[in-house]
């Protein structure tokens, strides 16, 4: 079975990734800013069968970090049918209490240890900081973005 088969997601970002996805009608764009990622999970409008997290492991009081991902992951886990979670002893612990889970909240562990991935900082070549080239390719986004949308 491919990757992805039988399922439909609704996405808040494109990418390369998910274009074919989008264009193929395996998936739906919902256009809206990241800080309203929560609330989209809490109406549903992202509704989440699964969420599989990347944690620390517990404290003294069984509370696990989300790490590095602060983002919208919390209002992932408190609208998912299922919370598998990662849990990584080389995961930095972050503090907050949106940025942590009891481990009684988890459903499935598998428990790992490895470095974290990170991404390589791009090349910002010439053309790039060409004020003009990025003038250009911001109007040409918006028109091909404009002419996606409206069918």
């Amino acid at each position: 079975m491919e990757a992805g088969a039988g399922t439909h997601s609704p996405l808040a970002f494109i990418d390369a990734a998910s274009r074919e996805a989008i264009n193929s009608g395996r998936a739906d764009f919902y256009p809206c800013y990241f800080h309203q990622l929560p609330a989209m999970f809490d109406i549903k409008s992202f509704p989440v069968d699964v969420a599989v997290i990347h944690i620390t492991p517990p404290n003294e009081y069984g509370y696990c970090s989300f790490g590095v991902s602060i983002d919208y992951i919390k209002a992932a886990c408190r609208n998912a049918k299922i919370i598998i979670a990662e849990m990584n002893d080389q995961m930095p612990r972050t503090m907050g209490p949106e940025n942590r889970i009891h481990v009684k909240e988890l459903d499935y562990i598998v428990e790992v240890s490895h470095p974290l991935r990170e991404t390589a900082k791009p090349h910002i070549g010439e053309l790039e900081k060409n004020p003009d080239f990025r003038e250009k390719l911001d109007r040409e986004f918006f028109n091909h973005f404009k002419a996606s949308a409206l069918g």
